[in-house]
């Protein structure tokens, strides 16, 4: 794989405790999105969960809101496919991607979400099935007219949307680390994206599986996005005292040699840090906060903008 310039991404933390004021919440995101597009970030994005007990800012509508403060950064939202009608989403996405002018990339993936599942009446088994034909119904709303499908979970006949999306193609990712997801992502999509648990040695290991599976597909994919859960301070110290606490409370099931895949300290030790995972071929960094504090995020945001980005710069 060619590796282009190394790129720097913001993955939004949009899960918020239950007591936390929502409109407040909102007002906070979008100061992250303004620091990160005034210290070079280039790209930001949001996840996808539904029906949780704490307050979870919903993708569609936040990234939409998101494009009015985010400049020239490219934006992109996950989706879990298989909870989605497929003209619908095609529809909200090929909207999203002409107020973002062209700068929309779809990231994907099965979901892990059981409660979900139940929840949007979609059986847990068919999750993968359901996963492939949305994505092909999408791609094809998206390029064509008078679209007929007749499929496994959906069936249509002489369906057009309007508008299109400006991009043709329009960009799709797929997250996962399992065997399954990870050879679907060299099949069918643009980008893999590594999921924030993977420490390094299991990165590298999984990296050489998704080569061999775009081999043996005879595909050849430029970017290698990676997501990490990182915190910069102005030295390892400050950096080590400000996420101890969250650590201690068992931070996001990030235990054993899954915090081996955290990014922790002073600009220094997070140049080396990502320099590890750059010779593993890694070119688009997405990096989510571990702090939950805003002025400490805020902080690292430019200290990540001031002393790390320029080091990338080609």
């Amino acid at each position: 794989m060619a590796t282009p310039a190394v790129r720097f991404g913001l993955s939004l933390t949009t899960a918020h405790p239950q007591n936390a004021d929502p409109q407040q919440c909102v007002r906070d995101v979008l100061e992250r999105v303004q620091v990160a597009r005034e210290v070079g970030f280039h790209s930001v994005w949001v996840g996808d969960h539904h029906v949780t007990p704490h307050h979870y800012l919903q993708n569609l509508p936040l990234i939409a809101r998101i494009s009015a403060v985010s400049g020239q950064m490219q934006i992109g939202a996950l989706f879990m496919l298989p909870l989605f009608p497929p003209i619908l989403l095609a529809e909200q996405v090929a909207t999203l991607d002409v107020i973002c002018e062209g700068r929309f990339t779809l990231k994907t993936a099965v979901g892990g979400q059981q409660d979900a599942h139940a929840a949007f009446d979609i059986p847990w088994q068919e999750r993968a099935g359901r996963f492939e034909e949305c994505l092909a119904i999408m791609r094809k709303l998206w390029s064509g007219d008078h679209v007929t499908h007749a499929g496994k979970y959906w069936r249509f006949a002489e369906v057009t949307i309007n508008p299109k999306p400006v991009q043709n193609p329009l960009p799709v990712w797929i997250g996962g680390d399992a065997d399954g997801p990870v050879r679907r992502a060299a099949r069918i999509a643009d980008a893999w994206l590594i999921a924030p648990w993977l420490w390094p040695r299991l990165c590298a290991e999984r990296i050489g599986f998704y080569r061999q599976a775009l081999q043996e597909y005879g595909r050849n994919v430029s970017e290698l996005p990676i997501r990490r859960d990182i915190y910069v301070a102005p030295d390892l110290a400050t950096a080590k005292r400000h996420t101890e606490p969250v650590l201690q409370t068992g931070y996001r099931g990030f235990t054993g040699e899954k915090l081996e895949s955290l990014i922790i300290g002073g600009p220094e030790e997070v140049i080396a840090e990502i320099e590890k995972y750059r010779a593993l071929g890694c070119n688009h960094f997405l990096f989510r906060h571990i702090v939950r504090e805003q002025s400490q995020m805020l902080s690292s945001l430019r200290l990540l903008g001031e002393k790390v980005i320029p080091c990338f710069a080609t």
